[in-house]
């Protein structure tokens, strides 16, 4: 989802605004709390918080109304200057209720609004096709993908896309696996979705900007390390195949498919010395 993380402070707690899916205002949820707040840029960002049934013995304000499919808007609280930041809008998805007899609470997950294209399914039959044209949008694989999401909108297209064409088998998949799995790796592309103007825009990854490196150090901004060991990932063999039946058998010393690295194991710690 776009975001300008310039604009989050993560000292405050930020304002929860519950919308209908057409975007009018319901309720802000002021007695939220346990508010949490994950944002990804290439992938689903995530909400959660928690909503009490009663505060001081009556009814928390349209707490019946908080429910899936509804849109949840953070935003940055009003601070007299007239600058408020929206953070994203999310969408809620299957909300529990828990209850001891004495007190009803409500759990909440919400995911940034492109959620939506999980929600819809598309078919392309198998041939080669255009990302996109402005003159002939319809036959594109952009102009199929909004044939199933009309609510959206086309924003921004970088035009070293424009008439890149690949070729698909049949497909059929939900469009938000369609977009992150096949469209971007075969184009070479990122999805950007404005949850706020439901626009999507779309960059090359040959003209994204250069990665600057972060250096993390106890005597900069690391507080504590924790490091985690996975043996899972130790690998000492690797079965080396092809398509057709190709082997490594005629170059492979072994005779075999297979290469073997046993350098994480063959060490003095591990195998006792002998001394001839």
């Amino acid at each position: 989802m776009v975001i300008d993380f310039s604009t989050i402070d993560c000292a405050e707690k930020p304002v929860l605004v519950l919308r209908n899916l057409d975007g009018t205002a319901i309720q802000t949820l002021g007695y939220a709390f346990d508010v949490s707040v994950s944002y990804s840029y290439n992938e689903l960002s995530e909400l959660e918080f928690s909503l009490p049934a009663y505060i001081d013995g009556k009814k928390t304000p349209h707490y019946d109304d908080v429910v899936g499919m509804k849109i949840v808007d953070v935003r940055s609280r009003d601070t007299g200057d007239g600058k408020i930041h929206g953070f994203g809008q999310f969408i809620l998805v299957d909300p529990s209720e828990e209850s001891d007899g004495v007190r009803r609470v409500k759990t909440c997950k919400a995911y940034s609004l492109e959620y939506e294209f999980q929600k819809k399914n598309i078919t392309l039959e198998e041939g080669t096709y255009n990302f996109y044209s402005p003159y002939d949008t319809e036959n594109t694989i952009i102009g199929r993908i909004l044939e199933k999401m009309p609510e959206w909108k086309i924003g921004y297209i970088d035009p070293d896309l424009y008439g890149k064409y690949r070729t698909f088998d049949v497909t059929e998949d939900v469009v938000y696996n369609f977009i992150k799995s096949d469209v971007q790796e075969s184009y070479g592309c990122i999805f950007e979705f404005d949850t706020y103007e439901r626009t999507i825009n779309i960059v090359s990854v040959e003209n994204e900007p250069e990665a600057k490196p972060i250096y993390l150090s106890p005597e900069r901004l690391i507080k504590e390390v924790e490091i985690e060991e996975d043996s899972d990932s130790i690998v000492t063999c690797v079965d080396v195949s092809g398509a057709d039946g190709v082997t490594i058998r005629s170059v492979n010393p072994t005779g075999t498919n297979k290469i073997y690295n046993l350098d994480y194991f063959m060490t003095t710690a591990n195998f006792p010395q002998v001394y001839l």
